[in-house]
């Protein structure tokens, strides 16, 4: 391993380790949902994606599938 390589691994580690403790954070201030937030929450995402059009892709001749369907 050459000494970028190391610089480039020690700075991932490092990056790493900041995405987790940041990850920790956030975590610590969320408040769970009481039952009706939560069925509200549902409520809207169910109306929300509801109202959004599905868009048939044609795959490309080199791939397995014939059509792709994507939510948007």
């Amino acid at each position: 391993m050459t000494i970028q390589e190391r610089r480039d691994f020690a700075l991932m580690r490092l990056e790493i380790a900041q995405l987790r403790a940041e990850n920790e954070r956030l975590r610590a201030t969320v408040e769970p949902l009481d039952d009706a937030e939560f069925e509200a929450l549902l409520a809207d995402l169910a109306r929300e994606f509801a109202l959004k059009p599905t868009i048939r892709i044609k795959a490309p001749s080199r791939v397995q599938a014939s059509t792709t369907i994507i939510d948007v």
